[in-house]
């Protein structure tokens, strides 16, 4: 007996083996697993499985961010949530807090003297069960978080059309 779930093919002989993947779906069907517990399925005629638990569920990224500043002194802000996002737009959104160190940037990043024409960006993210905000000039800000500030610049001038 063959049983595909989801694109997995268990290959299955006898009554006890279907009787124990019927369980194992009943139950995988009804308790979502959780990342990291271990499973064990036992058979007597062919010995013991065990493995761990692996959930492809995506991690909530959010970003709020704001800029102000600049020559007509315009405010822009934005609020993202990888849940709205396709899978690559939330891939690269985490890749780029990931590249730039968010974390473990100070709260406030001073550069050289600002001007009338400069932007000021504040910046909030709250991922994997934390939250770190930075508030940044445009010219002290160092190049991956310019690269982050830009895909947050492009993602809010695109959902505003």
């Amino acid at each position: 007996m063959k049983i595909r779930k989801k694109g997995a093919l268990l290959s299955l002989r006898g009554w006890h083996n279907t009787m124990l993947c019927g369980a194992v779906l009943v139950l995988s069907a009804a308790v979502p697993p959780v990342q990291g517990a271990r499973f064990l399925v036992s058979d007597r005629s062919r010995g013991t499985a065990q493995g761990y638990v692996q959930t492809l569920e995506r991690k909530t990224l959010k970003v709020q961010w704001e800029r102000t500043g600049g020559f007509a002194g315009m405010r822009m802000a934005g609020s993202i949530d990888s849940g709205s996002l396709s899978d690559a737009e939330a891939r690269r959104l985490r890749e780029l807090v990931e590249a730039a160190g968010f974390f473990e940037l100070p709260e406030e990043l001073a550069g050289p003297g600002g001007g009338a024409d400069r932007f000021l960006y504040t910046l909030t993210v709250e991922m994997d069960g934390r939250r770190h905000t930075v508030r940044t000039a445009e010219a002290a800000a160092p190049a991956a978080l310019r690269s982050l500030i830009r895909w947050l610049t492009n993602a809010a001038r695109t959902r505003r059309r």
